[in-house]
């Protein structure tokens, strides 16, 4: 099986045509340019991002990646509508979600067209109200959650005689490294901007995390690069208490698997965990 793609006819295409091009379509209501994208600070390295807002009720396409003038570009689409609901509501999104990234966006990118006024009045109100991302406890406690159990299993794969579940260790670092370092943001509600500055911002901030960091990715003895991946939990989860432990208990409240409509709409951690006391007879409530 093959995916469909299709011929970059923009790769040679200077931006400024490329927008000018998007302008003239009718479903176009905006375009946005973010990072370094049609500035002086642009490297040779750089890539473009832009917001493209479309005048429909529902966005036929989501993201696209192309090329543009040799570049690679990352097209990040949504709609009119979408961009007035972020911004009208007066609310502060969580720091990962979506709105809250295109809360961001609208405060530092760059409007080039602006078909009807949306985009406009949309950074108007992201600068006034100027929202910070604020993670929600859930979120903050799945984090914390997620990454004591990497680190469990990861530590527990390192004791077996097998190779083939010791290999698994190499494996399963790849992702979990690159989760550790989302988490340190995440729980310092550090909005995430890319790699570029998060490296400026350790460099800045904690060096002690970014060079722990470094070494973890360049090491490669399997035991000391568990060892400074463990490092690495402890430091990204300090401002939301310690990593847990062996023979910790640890609930995840929310629907049972596959039952969704099923289960209650809100539950605590600290109820899912009384949940289980009372099922092996800890807990009568």
């Amino acid at each position: 099986m093959r995916y469909p793609s299709t011929v970059a006819t923009t790769m040679t295409m200077t931006l400024d045509a490329t927008v000018k091009r998007l302008a003239n379509h009718r479903l176009v209501d905006g375009i946005l340019l973010m990072g370094t994208t049609g500035t002086d600070a642009l490297m040779p390295d750089s890539d473009y991002d832009v917001l493209l807002v479309l005048d429909v009720a529902t966005a036929p396409v989501r993201m696209v990646n192309t090329w543009v003038d040799g570049r690679l570009t990352e097209v990040y689409c949504t709609t009119a509508r979408a961009i007035r609901r972020i911004t009208d509501s007066g609310r502060t999104w969580p720091g990962q979600s979506e709105e809250a990234a295109i809360v961001r966006w609208l405060q530092a990118g760059r409007m080039v067209f602006d078909r009807a006024g949306t985009l406009v009045q949309a950074q108007q109100r992201a600068h006034v109200e100027a929202p910070q991302p604020v993670p929600e406890v859930p979120e903050l406690y799945g984090v914390w959650q997620k990454i004591g159990y990497n680190l469990a299993q990861i530590q527990r794969y390192l004791t077996s005689d097998d190779p083939a579940t010791r290999e698994v260790v190499d494996w399963r670092l790849l992702y979990s490294v690159d989760e550790v370092k989302q988490a340190y943001f995440l729980v310092r509600q550090v909005p995430w901007r890319g790699e570029k500055q998060a490296i400026r911002y350790l460099k800045a901030h904690d060096s002690d995390f970014l060079d722990t960091f470094r070494r973890c990715i360049a090491e490669t003895h399997r035991d000391r690069k568990v060892a400074l991946y463990a490092q690495l939990a402890r430091k990204a989860l300090e401002p939301v208490g310690e990593v847990w432990q062996r023979g910790s208990t640890v609930a995840v409240p929310g629907p049972g698997f596959g039952a969704i409509d099923e289960s209650p709409s809100h539950t605590t951690v600290e109820s899912a965990l009384n949940v289980w006391r009372a099922l092996i007879g800890e807990w009568n409530p």
